[in-house]
C-alpha cells in the first residue's frame, strides 16, 4: 500500500490524513481498533467466511437490484462510507 496526501477524497478528510491505496481502493487505518472492528477484520480476513458472505450478499441478484433501486447510479461519483460500524 502506498500512502498519499493528494486525492479527490481530501475534501472529506483531515488535512494531514494519509490515504493508503490497495489496487485502486483507498483505505485508512482505524486506530485504536474497537472489539467490533477487530472482529470484522478477523471475519473478512478469513477466506472461507468472506467468500460465503460476499456470495450470499453482494452477488445475489435480488440484493443487487434492491440496492441499485435505493441508491441510484454512482457512475462518476465519489462514495465515502463513514460510520458504518463493523461494516457487515
Amino acid at each position: 500500500m502506498i500512502a498519499t496526501t493528494t486525492s479527490p477524497l481530501n475534501s472529506y478528510l483531515k488535512a494531514d490524513a494519509p490515504i493508503y491505496w490497495h489496487e485502486d481502493i483507498p483505505s485508512m487505518p482505524i486506530q485504536p481498533l474497537s472489539e467490533a472492528i477487530a472482529g470484522n477484520s478477523y471475519d473478512f480476513g478469513h477466506p472461507d467466511w468472506a467468500s460465503a458472505y460476499f456470495a450470499a450478499r453482494h452477488r445475489d441478484e435480488a440484493f443487487h437490484l434492491r440496492w441499485c433501486a435505493a441508491v441510484g447510479n454512482w457512475d462518476g461519483k465519489i462514495v465515502v462510507d463513514v460510520g458504518c460500524g463493523p461494516g457487515k
